[in-house]
Formats: structure tokens, sequence, C-alpha cells
């Protein structure tokens, strides 16, 4: 075991210890239990049920999401937990899938959905904080592992990677027509092609991209490709006094430490996006996809086909795919292990 996988290993335990996370199974909702060291901050009509906050997730969205063996884990999965415990709550997981959670709102079934984007914003949702900024980005093998800004040349020079039918492969080819694309069943392979020297950069979610480099010593971010796009909570715009409360404790989570914490769980050399991380400037990409600066394309987001621990792949020499034309996760392809991580199912049928 490598030390960098040690020192995740380990940040797993601490970081779980201090959000005192404690999963129990059930069939379309996991419910966890949070800290109780503190009364209910918030009661109903804010919230649904007396002490439990209904948070949406999609179980299939790996690494801020997933259900495996009953059990709800991730980025986004870590923060609900970390913002129930400020509130002396506990936490009913609701899966809403890709749609996001703006009917399950509408419909009264969950309290808040999380990975909401301003895209859905309107006279019926609020996006409350920003605790994710995330575009398509690169990864490449570097020396000591430190974050880099791939150049136009150093990209067109080598052999790029992705996942055949993402929105990272249509974006590499829309903005580097001269780039060399080498197209993967799986992001787990394209990341093993990379490990072993056959390529020179994998582009993908950055966030995704961020949980296999996680993995893999040297394995360092190279440059997002497009304007990084803020996710925060999502919460009905008639509900006042929870957006008010959540907004609270998102503040406070960002600032104590909690939330760098988690994304250090799950990404851990991922630095945050901004335009300085970015590979083109608007112009550089506007003229590549020959449009103005201000019709430049815009690029949503595609987690799915997103594999599991890297190290173990790359010890079996097997990788998790689909026969699907965007693969995604299966509730039963990844597990997580005594440490809190997803790793492959004994028996999945995607091994």
């Amino acid at each position: 075991m490598s030390t960098k996988t040690k020192l995740v290993q380990s940040l797993l335990v601490s970081s779980c210890l201090a959000l005192t996370l404690g999963l129990s199974a059930c069939n379309e909702a996991s419910v966890s239990e949070s800290s109780q060291s503190i009364s209910p901050q918030i009661t109903p009509p804010a919230i649904a049920q007396d002490g439990v906050l209904r948070v949406g997730v999609d179980f299939q969205n790996a690494p801020f999401s997933v259900q495996a063996n009953g059990k709800v884990q991730g980025l986004e999965a870590d923060l609900a937990l970390a913002v129930a415990e400020q509130l002396g709550l506990k936490v009913e997981f609701v899966d809403v899938g890709k749609d996001g959670g703006a009917q399950e709102i509408a419909n009264g079934q969950i309290d808040i959905a999380m990975n909401g984007s301003s895209e859905q914003a309107n006279s019926d949702l609020t996006v409350i904080g920003r605790y994710i900024d995330n575009a398509p980005g690169l990864f490449t093998v570097t020396s000591d592992g430190k974050p880099v800004v791939a150049t136009q040349q150093d990209i067109e020079s080598g052999v790029i990677g992705v996942q055949e039918n993402s929105q990272a492969h249509s974006l590499m080819s829309k903005l580097f027509p001269k780039a060399q694309i080498q197209t993967y069943q799986s992001l787990n392979d394209a990341f093993t092609a990379l490990s072993q020297g056959q390529i020179k950069y994998v582009a993908s979610d950055s966030y995704a991209g961020g949980y296999l480099a996680s993995m893999q010593d040297n394995v360092a971010y190279a440059g997002s490709l497009d304007i990084p796009v803020a996710e925060g909570v999502l919460v009905s715009s008639q509900n006042s006094t929870l957006a008010q409360v959540i907004q609270g404790v998102l503040d406070k989570i960002s600032t104590n430490g909690v939330l760098d914490l988690i994304k250090k769980k799950w990404v851990e050399n991922l630095p945050a996006l901004s335009e300085d991380t970015q590979v083109l400037s608007a112009q550089e990409k506007a003229k590549a996809a020959g449009a103005s600066v201000e019709t430049s394309p815009s690029v949503s987001i595609d987690t799915s086909g997103l594999p599991s621990d890297i190290a173990s792949v790359l010890a079996s020499g097997s990788a998790i795919t689909s026969s699907s034309a965007e693969p995604q996760v299966g509730a039963n392809a990844m597990v997580p292990n005594e440490n809190g991580r997803l790793e492959p199912a004994q028996n999945s049928s995607n091994n």
C-alpha cells in the first residue's frame, strides 16, 4: 500500500469521526444518525418531519453520492451529514436520480436537494451556498503530483484519453480538433492507460477524475476546460426559514475547515477551480469553437461511469465497464470498505 493511499485512508477515518457518520439501510431512502449533542435547531413546518432532514441525492453519482449495501456515501452525503449535525437532526437520504430533486421538493417529499445549480433557480427554487465549483478538466502524470495548467501546445502534442460519449469527449473534440483522442469504455480504463504511460492526459469531470487521481501517486490536475459551475443546496423559495438556516450552517462549515476536510477525503489534491485553473481563455475557447465569447459552449456536468478505487483495479488487472452508451455506477457496483472508501463488490456484474 502506498504512502498516499495510507494518508487517504487516515483522512477517511478522521473525517468520519469528526462528522460522526452512522448509516443504516432503508429501501428508497437511507437514514443516517447525526450527533444528538444539541437539540434540533429547526422544526416543522420548516422541515416536514420533526428531528429529520430529508435530503435528495442521486444514488448513482459517485463521488458525490452513491448507495451500496444500503449505505449512502460520497462528498455530498458527508456534507449533508455535517449540516444535519450542526442542526441536531438525523438525515434521511432520498434518491432523486439525475433530475436533481426539484419535483420532490415541490411535492414535499424532501426538504432540500444537493447538487443544485444556478440553472435550476426560479420562482419556486432557490440555490443556497456554494460548496463546490465544477467543470470538465484534465489530469496528467507529474514528478511530484502537484497540480499544473497544461498549455494548448502540450495538449495537442499528446494523446488524450476520454470516456466515450461523455461531456469531456465532446468538449475535447470541439476545443482541440488537432489533438489525438483515445476513447475508452470507462473512465477507469482511461486512468489505467494514463498510469501506464500509454496516454498523456485524461479528460473527465474534475471531481470524478479527482477521486481516481487521489488513489494514484503522481497523478495531478492539469487544468479545467470550461468556466466552473457553482453547486449549492436546493431549497423551496417559499421556505425562507429553512433557506436562512441552511445558509448559516454552510457558511460555518465553509470557514471552520469541515468542508475542506470533506473535499480532501474524496478528491485529495483537486485544487479550487477558477479562471486561474482554466487551460484556455474565454477568447481562445470561443475561437476554437467558432463562436463569440458570449455564445461559447456551456457544458453540463457528467459524472456517469465513475469506477471504484483505481488501486484495486490496477492490482487485479481488470476494469469496471458498462455496455451502455453512457456507463453508470450501479447500486451494487461499489461497496464501502472498512475505511469508508468505495471498492468493487465481490460479485458485481460490472467486474
